[in-house]
């Protein structure tokens, strides 16, 4: 059961759209980290459902470990078929940090809680673009500091609401 957290919800939206509820332009990076259990992949997927269409493509990767992360970014590609469905990891990364065809990518990157993880080799180098990370690991707010939310428990009027 899904229970809107409209503050957090609000700064993401204000990280990544535009006062028209267009994308931002440029490359865009936020950060949400908090406790395990405490909602941060429920805000995200939330964000994702409401937002989609106003992405070319949406990739929602597993950034518990190098291994995860390699494997999910490049099978992502290689799901776009034709000339993408051989391409290795660092093929893939080169071809996300491409401009996408019809739009602006989003890469969800789920789950770096590993502090010794270097998830900058993980972004695409693009001009034009999304990454959202959750992490129970608040260090990582550091990769974008203007666009870092700290996601903690709910309200009271939230916690009802879910119960």
């Amino acid at each position: 059961n899904y229970v809107e957290r409209r503050t957090p919800t609000e700064f993401l939206e204000k990280c990544l759209l535009d006062a028209d509820g267009g994308i931002k332009p440029g490359s865009k990076r936020v950060i949400v980290t908090g406790m395990g259990g405490c909602g941060k992949t429920q805000l995200v997927r939330k964000f994702i459902e409401d937002h989609s269409d106003l992405f070319a493509s949406v990739f929602f990767v597993d950034g518990s470990s190098k291994e995860t992360l390699k494997r999910d970014l490049t099978e992502h590609v290689r799901s776009l078929g034709g000339a993408h469905s051989q391409k290795s990891f660092e093929e893939s990364m080169k071809f996300l940090s491409l401009p996408a065809q019809g739009g602006e990518r989003l890469l969800v990157i789920d789950n770096v809680d590993d502090p010794n993880l270097n998830i900058s080799a993980f972004l695409p180098k693009w001009k034009r673009g999304a990454v959202v990370i959750t992490s129970r690991n608040g260090s990582h707010g550091q990769l974008s500091p203007m666009a870092h939310l700290q996601l903690d428990v709910m309200s009271v009027d939230e916690s009802v609401e879910l119960l």
